[in-house]
């Protein structure tokens, strides 16, 4: 308690030092505007009692152009008026422009969130198919197996090998007539049985996978849409002003060019994302068709001694 509390302590003072450091940065700029405004005052009161009143006028009127003419250079030039930061470029950005922004952003939190849903589920799934596959063939017989996974669910392996041993239950009732046909039978229902639950659970694996493949592929093209929107508002604006100054048009079409940049961060990492998730489900899906035969072959010796 006392280590959180020194810890808590000293973030609130690294905080303080870092608020201090920046107000002083924010308030230098505007320190450093009025320092020159200062001295100039004593220069232009200190010559009137010193120089003849012929002369005064002479001395105050240089004055008077030379602190007009330093106020526009002090100034900002034109180009600079507009806050091309990406927050500034966005908030100076048409309706559409800005809706294309937002959707695409969405897109990339979208993205971002099935990556992370994605990776703990197929860590938490290849993990416990290492536990079943354990248990599964550390068992005698497949009672046995069934047993002890009898109350696990959400789980690719052990849902398909619960479905094939209740077909197998209800084909090996007791009473069942035992005639040679029965075995075939029964090995046929179990694999149907299994075959349509592992449909079942590979169509569950791939959720999310059509998101990324459609954010992957449009994402691109809506981000240009929003750069042809903006650039055609930029044009329109030339036309408007009568002139071809590069101030008037560079914010525009940098607005514009922020589309197309967002709409490729929501794309690039959907594409890798998909490709990667896209090679993982294809092994589950080999290992789980590979456990329906490892079943199969199980199944087969037990079959030898019930039927």
């Amino acid at each position: 308690m006392r280590a959180s509390f020194l810890t808590s302590v000293r973030l609130r003072l690294a905080l303080a030092a870092i608020v201090g450091v920046a107000a002083l940065a924010t308030s230098a700029p505007l320190m450093a505007q009025q320092t020159p405004a200062a001295p100039a005052a004593p220069t232009t009161a200190a010559p009137a009692p010193t120089t003849p009143p012929s002369s005064a006028p002479t001395a105050t009127a240089p004055a008077a152009p030379s602190t007009d003419a330093a106020a526009p250079s002090a100034g900002a030039p034109p180009q600079l008026a507009h806050d091309l930061s990406p927050v500034g470029m966005f908030m100076n950005a048409t309706i559409i422009v800005k809706v294309v922004m937002i959707a695409l952003a969405l897109a990339s939190v979208w993205t971002w969130a099935i990556l992370l849903d994605k990776s703990f589920f197929f860590a938490s799934l290849n993990r416990r198919s290492e536990q079943f596959l354990k248990t599964f063939r550390n068992s005698s017989t497949l009672d046995e197996a069934y047993a002890k996974v009898q109350n696990e669910k959400n789980h690719p392996l052990i849902n398909i090998f619960k479905s094939g041993m209740e077909e197998l239950r209800l084909s090996l009732t007791p009473g069942a007539a035992a005639h040679p046909e029965l075995r075939a039978h029964v090995e046929d229902r179990t694999r149907t049985a299994m075959e349509i639950t592992e449909a079942a659970e590979s169509q569950r694996l791939g959720a999310g996978m059509g998101v990324l493949a459609s954010i992957g592929s449009v994402s691109p093209f809506v981000g240009l849409f929003g750069t042809v929107w903006g650039i055609m508002n930029a044009f329109i604006g030339i036309a408007n002003t009568q002139t071809t100054n590069l101030a008037v048009v560079a914010p525009g079409i940098a607005e514009a060019l922020m589309a197309t940049a967002i709409g490729l961060v929501a794309a690039i990492p959907a594409v890798i994302f998909y490709n990667k998730f896209a090679r993982q489900i294809g092994d589950f899906n080999n290992r789980m068709n590979g456990f329906v035969g490892e079943f199969q072959t199980v199944l087969s010796r037990y079959l030898d001694h019930k039927v």
